[in-house]
């Protein structure tokens, strides 16, 4: 199948798997928009993500999430990266899965570590080991990328290199 045919491509994964990297070169491929779930949250909110969750908390973010979910269904011809965590509500996951294909990215806890460990604006990785707790988290959300059948392994892979397996995975679906 041709990527024009699926209405967006939706990408989704742990933090740090590439998810927003590889999406921006993947919609200028296609000449698609480019579109990240966790910049529509903050203008939502008119604030960072950091701040929701200091100010607010998880729930009010997931909410914020919930409504920038269901908002993809109008999009067309977009890429999309979405937060890490986004898929763990099962409505989120169905109208990911009804306004494109969905896409896991995915890589092991030492490549995520290596991305991320110098930023610190993860908010679910304020704690004492941020390196054990991503270890936690992805056992804690495995059995929900486990249900998305389509998966680009991330891990010691250029960015040009899951583009173009992305693009390969698409044209088979």
């Amino acid at each position: 199948m041709n990527p024009v045919e699926h209405q967006n491509i939706i990408l989704t994964g742990f933090m740090g798997t590439g998810k927003t990297t590889a999406g921006r070169v993947l919609a200028k491929c296609l000449g698609w928009k480019f579109v990240d779930t966790d910049d529509l949250v903050e203008k939502e909110a008119g604030k960072s993500i950091r701040d929701i969750f200091k100010d607010d908390g998880e729930d009010v973010f997931r909410g914020l999430e919930r409504q920038v979910a269901a908002g993809i269904r109008e999009f067309r011809h977009h890429v999309v990266a979405t937060g890490g965590g986004i898929v763990l509500d099962p409505v989120n996951m169905r109208n990911l899965g009804k306004s494109g294909l969905l896409i896991l990215l995915m890589a092991d806890v030492d490549s995520i570590w290596s991305r991320i460990r110098c930023h610190d604006h993860r908010p679910l990785l304020q704690c004492e080991d941020p390196r054990s707790r991503i270890g936690e988290l992805l056992k804690e959300r495995s059995v929900v990328y486990n249900q998305i059948p389509q998966k680009v392994e991330t891990g010691d892979v250029s960015i040009e290199k899951i583009v173009d397996q992305i693009l390969k995975l698409v044209k088979h679906v």
